[in-house]
């Protein structure tokens, strides 16, 4: 189930290192990963991320918590970062204590 205001988007990024010795390695592998072919691989399962191209639909089992329309889209929340990186150490003791015991 989506949460109210809606799901978060966790956002990632690829790019290529200015004069890198290998442009042509860095290129075949960003055209990789945004092949129909690669993100049908990750909207199923285990991963289930949010295809970022068209053509890739949604597998009826994520389709319940990956935004599929335009209007799901809309409604992702991002994180501020620069509110959360102040309570970064009080996160972890809190993670620690719950997860570790």
């Amino acid at each position: 189930v989506q949460p109210d205001p809606g799901p978060v988007a966790v956002v990632s990024f690829m790019s290529a290192i200015t004069k890198t010795r290998y442009p042509e390695l860095v290129n075949e592998w960003i055209n990789e990963l945004l092949s129909v072919e690669y993100q049908t691989m990750a909207v199923n399962s285990p991963y289930f991320f949010g295809p970022t191209v068209k053509g890739v639909s949604i597998p009826a089992a994520a389709r319940p918590y990956t935004p599929s329309t335009p209007a799901e889209v809309l409604k992702l929340q991002s994180v501020d970062w620069s509110k959360i990186a102040p309570m970064r150490g009080a996160i972890v003791e809190q993670f620690d204590r719950n997860f570790t015991s």
